[in-house]
């Protein structure tokens, strides 16, 4: 059913078939909404995890744009240092 159906339908007083195409337009409108959305979760939920990552990268990276750029201090290493190793029991 389309919209000239349904205004043809009222201009003709024939009521039941202008509710049947209103509700036969109402449900097109109604799937195709429906089949748009499942496709957007259905590619938010199976895109790779690399994609993920670079859709990321791009929203930080214009975050970061916008602010001024932050100094960052490097954790000072030193070759003397050696992990401790517990002992146990045998």
């Amino acid at each position: 059913m389309s919209t000239q159906d349904l205004i043809s339908a009222i201009s003709n007083g024939e009521y039941t078939d202008a509710e049947a195409a209103f509700n036969g337009i109402m449900a097109d409108k109604v799937s195709d909404a429906l089949d748009a959305k499942r496709a957007e979760i259905s590619k938010s939920m199976f895109s790779t995890e690399e994609e993920a990552e670079a859709e990321a990268e791009t929203q930080e990276v214009s975050a970061d744009a916008e602010e001024a750029p932050a100094e960052v201090e490097e954790p000072e290493v030193t070759a003397e240092a050696e992990p401790e190793v517990a002992e146990t029991e045998e």
